[in-house]
């Protein structure tokens, strides 16, 4: 029986320790703000007000009808915005889809939508974004005076 000696026995083990161990991962990419927010269907699952507006603070659930929240807004690539009715209609001879820009700027987390055919034009100031959803405020103003508005859409 041949006895291999300890010193080639450890530089053998370490040599394949090295091997197995040593490879690279490809880093996963970055994808920025930007990235995060295009080619996905977003819908409104919370929208608040305040101060309260005529005693209402769910804007969600005290002013929008059941056909305003299934609508979708998609952020496409090349600054196309595309605003969806929903499979709940609110006037069943409208269009189901409206085009129209968006834009966000990475170090102001500005996000700006607009459609003319849907009557859209927001600004929203980012607060949160994620693969899963995104947050932000807006400053409007109403007949009874400016109020902020907390948006939080979500990946559908």
């Amino acid at each position: 029986m041949k006895v291999i000696d300890k010193p080639l026995l450890l530089t053998l083990s370490t040599a394949i320790w090295i091997t197995l161990f040593s490879c690279k991962k490809n880093p996963e990419p970055v994808v920025d703000n930007t990235g995060l927010l295009q080619n996905k269907n977003w819908k409104i699952t919370k929208l608040t007000i305040s101060p309260a507006y005529f005693g209402i603070t769910d804007v969600l659930d005290g002013l929008f009808a059941d056909c305003e929240k299934d609508n979708l807004y998609e952020f496409e690539s090349g600054g196309i915005f595309i605003y969806d009715e929903g499979v709940i209609k609110c006037d069943s001879i409208s269009t189901q889809q409206s085009s129209g820009t968006w834009s966000f700027n990475n170090s102001s987390k500005k996000l700006h939508f607009e459609s003319f055919n849907a009557g859209i034009n927001q600004d929203i100031s980012v607060s949160n974004i994620s693969e899963a959803n995104f947050s932000g405020t807006s400053q409007d103003t109403l007949s009874d005076g400016t109020h902020t508005i907390s948006w939080t859409f979500s990946k559908q």
